[in-house]
């Protein structure tokens, strides 16, 4: 697939939209499955291939490539970021300085409100006391999930703690993961896979057409399988990679998705947007994954 003569992406501007640190680990919205299978529409069979992936962090997408249980995904969806894991500790450290004074300052205001005799002015720092204290018990528990998030972070290993979730809603573990050295890939054995078989995507070499019609299928900020539409806008070279850019909506929860055409067939794994921007994201070309995994997946 050839460049279409644009520059690539500065490498600075890209950002990979799976959030990892930033959101509450709570105020996640609750998931949304798919309310039935159908087997007649291309694009409803790939949403049926694609798998919801869960790991300490976060979430993230993927899909069969074939039938023997083999789910694709990006290698950011099941390696954490050791930059994100640094800021994480920086967000602890901040965090605990800040309940430290708060803590010093709750005292000394006690300490205050016990020397003042009864009147106005203690009802009022009482008020203000509680408030205070119900804003400390806040950030402290923030501290505490924060705290644990990191520590399964620190200790997390890929056979016990990624889950799968498929489009009947079953959760399975995995049996075996194959991280690639050169792309932001990573190819998935699901535990339980001579169970299937699993619907799976056919890919598509050739190029499509600026302004042909492309499909995201994922599970953005948690409401799984959703399928969203857009266009190829082009085809460009970032390192070592064919990116296809598009419109299509690539959010956090998008990532390791396929990219698919009006056939159903696979032509891309979503993995990156451009910062500060609304429109630009990239896909993988299916080509990388075949030459990095044509071993691996049966025909």
């Amino acid at each position: 697939m050839a460049d279409d003569g644009a520059p690539p992406p500065a490498a600075d501007n890209i950002t990979i939209p799976v959030n990892v640190v930033d959101n509450d680990p709570l105020s996640s919205p609750p998931a949304a499955t798919a309310t039935h299978q159908s087997r007649g529409n291309p694009i409803e069979m790939a949403r049926n291939a694609t798998v919801l992936i869960q790991t300490p962090w976060g979430s993230g997408a993927g899909f069969f490539v074939d039938d023997r249980g083999h789910v694709l995904t990006n290698r950011h969806v099941v390696e954490y970021n050791r930059e994100n894991i640094n800021k994480l500790r920086e967000r602890l450290e901040q965090l605990y300085n800040a309940l430290v004074q708060e803590k010093k300052y709750l005292s000394s205001v006690e300490d205050r409100i016990a020397g003042l005799p009864p009147g106005g002015t203690k009802e009022q720092m009482k008020e203000q006391l509680t408030y205070r204290r119900s804003e400390y018990d806040k950030y402290k528990k923030l501290y505490d999930d924060l705290e644990a998030q990191k520590r399964k972070i620190e200790y997390y290993t890929p056979l016990s703690d990624v889950r799968i979730t498929t489009i009947d809603g079953q959760v399975r573990g995995i049996s075996d993961i194959r991280i690639s050295d050169d792309f932001d890939l990573a190819l998935i054995s699901i535990k339980g896979s001579p169970n299937g078989p699993w619907t799976y995507l056919q890919p598509r070499f050739s190029a499509l057409r600026q302004g042909d019609k492309v499909y995201t299928v994922g599970n953005p900020s948690g409401f799984q399988h959703t399928v969203t539409s857009g266009i190829v806008s082009g085809y460009r070279t970032y390192g070592s990679s064919t990116m296809i850019q598009t419109d299509a909506p690539i959010n956090p929860g998008n990532s390791g998705g396929p990219l698919i055409d009006s056939d159903g067939r696979v032509i891309g794994v979503n993995t990156m947007i451009l910062k500060n921007t609304q429109g630009i994201g990239f896909a993988i070309a299916i080509q990388h994954v075949w030459d990095e995994y044509s071993s691996n997946i049966s025909d």
